[in-house]
């Protein structure tokens, strides 16, 4: 697979993943606006509400600025996600419309290969349960900052139904310390919420549950894809993950809250 198709994937997997955890949450929304993506979850956070600009905009700005519309209506923080390899006029009407810029995300890629061993004093194992998805989220709260309800309602128990979705948990003498979160989109692994607790941070354990993930895939996945904030970025890439695409991260503020939006 090339560049060129493992940045499609990044887009696939990145653009399915919130689909697939909209798909839980009830009031969540999930639309297509002509060639923009768009997936509400409804959460007070500007990431978990996104569009996507993957590819040129034939109408010019009109679909992003009725994406932009949606979620002012819907009255919630949002973010577009624009890939910085598009054409000029499709990157200009889309930074034409008072988003903040935010920084740039990094989308990264890497070919399936065996794991190493984790470190001894780390079990792994995949929450199929919902105790297990309940410290999957203590993790995940916790390393992320983020309120735990927040975190419950962004991965409630009928994400355990998901075949494609696979959660797991790291714990050290029995308790809870590290997670990861896999979503399968077709032949595309998407590795998403690796988080470690920061009592345990600098040992591995974010490395590990990473690759637990990709030891753990369903047969037949020809690449594996994250995006990566700056302080996990130099991780991966000593995995071997390359940075395939990036996104100029375009975060707008709350409309009107409590509206509908229009049909």
């Amino acid at each position: 697979m090339d560049r060129r198709h493992e940045a499609a994937a990044v887009d696939r997997s990145f653009i399915a993943t919130f689909g697939a955890l909209t798909g839980g949450i009830d009031g969540a929304l999930v639309r297509t606006i002509g060639s923009v993506p768009v997936a509400a979850t409804m959460l007070p956070l500007a990431f978990f509400n996104a569009a996507f600009v993957t590819e040129p905009l034939p109408a010019g700005a009109g679909d992003v600025e009725s994406a932009v519309a949606l979620f002012r209506e819907l009255g919630v923080p949002f973010t577009v996600h624009l890939r910085t390899d598009l054409d000029p006029a499709t990157r200009t009407a889309a930074e034409g419309l008072g988003l903040a810029w935010t920084g740039t995300l990094p989308g990264m890629a890497l070919q399936p290969r065996p794991a190493p061993e984790p470190p001894a004093a780390l079990s792994i194992t995949r929450a199929t349960d919902e105790a297990r998805l309940a410290d999957h989220r203590a993790v995940a709260a916790a390393g992320f900052g983020m309120p735990p309800e927040m975190v419950e309602r962004l991965m409630p128990p009928a994400l355990l139904a998901n075949p494609d979705v696979r959660a797991y948990v790291g714990t050290e003498d029995g308790v809870p310390v590290a997670a990861s979160l896999a979503v399968r989109t077709d032949e595309i692994l998407g590795i998403y919420n690796v988080a470690t607790v920061e009592a345990a941070r600098g040992r591995g354990y974010g490395t590990a549950m990473t690759w637990a993930a990709i030891a753990d895939a369903a047969p037949g996945m020809e690449v594996v894809i994250l995006q990566a904030s700056a302080l996990g970025r130099p991780i991966y890439e000593r995995m071997g993950f390359r940075t395939v695409v990036e996104y100029e991260e375009l975060e707008g503020s709350s409309g009107e809250p409590g509206r509908e939006p229009t049909p």
